[in-house]
């Protein structure tokens, strides 16, 4: 989703002297689009989710409802702000103490702005990620809020998922039965060392795999046993290989992981999901339903990704799935791993 007015918007949401000291600052969300972005325009929100007011796609809960909610049954939809989060979680040149006030801005703005407009919206909380404890003090504070439902969560670039420097976050999250919700531009992207959107945007789920990894050998479930994780927009092809590669690691090395009583892939089960979108395409669609066979369908959650260019639409979503299959993708896994 999208803050329309830009940082004006939440302006009201934050202190006086913190209004002040970004207005001098010129300090403003990020836009996309830029050189090296999504070359199909800002976010790569489409032209036709884009509201009547002239806002970017995704800013207008009011012609959500009717263009997304309305449009295809929807009965819970999960919101989470990718521009804001970026400068939130200081990805974006932000301090510390700036990610938290933007933060908590930003959490009002859609408890307030989004979330009365239809009790079908939900949302993931924004949480500063540099300060943990701050973070865990954002989740007590808005956490009974009955329309927060995860926790909008973006790991340091140098440690973890897996370290103990998260606790605090953790602790809370699982106190309020909230789950960790990773979304894929919450870690780096390579922009660095490609030349192209498109070599981005194909290899999504790389960077997921080491903090992934590093959650399961940690032990972290064992730690906090009501912790869950969703791991939004990484893809799911890639899983089945994985967890088989995580499984034949821990039985070559089990020194490295004192803490786990069982295998890494048994702690997937009930503790991580992965969103759908995107989902992979095939000439032989029984090749992707034999895959999801091969992963478990308990592990996905439905997601349009809307409004983006890429995203996918109910109706021609899992088609190849019996009916049992489909009503836990679409419904039954999203309520295990959400708070809704």
């Amino acid at each position: 989703m999208r803050i329309g007015p830009g940082i004006k918007g939440i302006y009201p949401y934050m202190p006086e002297n913190w209004q002040k000291y970004f207005k001098t600052k010129r300090e403003e969300l990020p836009s996309g689009g830029g050189a090296g972005d999504n070359p199909l325009g800002t976010s790569g929100g489409r032209d036709n989710a884009k509201p009547p007011n002239g806002g970017p796609a995704g800013s207008d809960p009011e012609f959500m409802r009717t263009d997304l909610l309305d449009r295809w049954g929807i009965d819970v939809s999960i919101l989470n702000c990718v521009e804001s989060m970026m400068v939130a979680t200081g990805q974006k040149g932000s301090s510390t103490d700036e990610s938290i006030v933007l933060c908590s801005a930003i959490n009002d703005y859609y408890l307030n702005e989004w979330t009365p407009v239809d009790k079908r919206y939900r949302y993931t909380l924004i949480v500063p990620t540099r300060d943990p404890l701050a973070a865990a003090k954002e989740i007590h504070r808005c956490a009974n809020n009955p329309a927060v439902a995860g926790i909008d969560f973006a790991p340091l670039d140098s440690i973890l998922m897996g370290n103990r420097y998260y606790y605090p976050i953790y602790e809370a999250a699982a106190q309020h039965n909230l789950p960790i919700y990773q979304h894929v531009a919450s870690l780096p992207d390579f922009r660095s060392m490609t030349d192209k959107f498109v070599d981005r945007h194909n290899c999504v789920f790389a960077t997921v795999n080491l903090h992934l990894s590093s959650a399961l050998f940690s032990g972290l479930f064992e730690r906090f046993p009501n912790l869950k994780v969703v791991f939004a927009e990484f893809g799911f092809a890639w899983v089945a290989p994985f967890l088989w590669r995580a499984d034949n690691s821990w039985e070559a090395l089990p020194s490295e992981t004192p803490l786990l009583k069982k295998a890494p892939s048994e702690y997937v089960h009930g503790h991580v999901w992965w969103t759908s979108q995107p989902v992979p395409t095939s000439k032989h669609p029984k090749e992707v339903d034999q895959m999801i066979d091969m992963m478990g369908d308990d592990l996905i959650v439905f997601s349009t990704d809307y409004p983006h260019w890429d995203n996918d639409a109910p109706s021609q979503t899992f088609f190849m799935r019996s009916e049992e299959s489909r009503r836990r993708i679409f419904a039954e896994n999203a309520a295990k791993a959400f708070r809704i």
